[in-house]
């Protein structure tokens, strides 16, 4: 169970990382020139953009729980 609690982290890791790729990818895409869309990931991924650091922690929730639960079990076993 352990392994498997594992590779659903990394995994589902790896899909936010690759979510929030292409969503900057979209972005350049979508917008007018490379400026703007510079501009746009900036704005996104801003330090003041607390709603979108909120959004990325509600992405990330059932990576971080079975994280936990895997430690739990690893100190359950101990």
């Amino acid at each position: 169970m352990d392994k498997t609690l594992s590779w659903f982290v990394r995994i589902w890791i790896f899909v936010v990382v690759m979510t929030n790729f292409v969503a900057a990818i979209g972005m350049f895409i979508a917008a007018d020139s490379l400026w703007g869309g510079l501009q746009k990931v900036a704005q996104t991924y801003s330090l003041f953009n607390v709603w979108n650091y909120m959004m990325e922690l509600v992405l990330c929730a059932p990576a971080i729980g079975a994280h936990l639960w895997r430690e739990r079990r690893r100190r359950e076993k101990l």
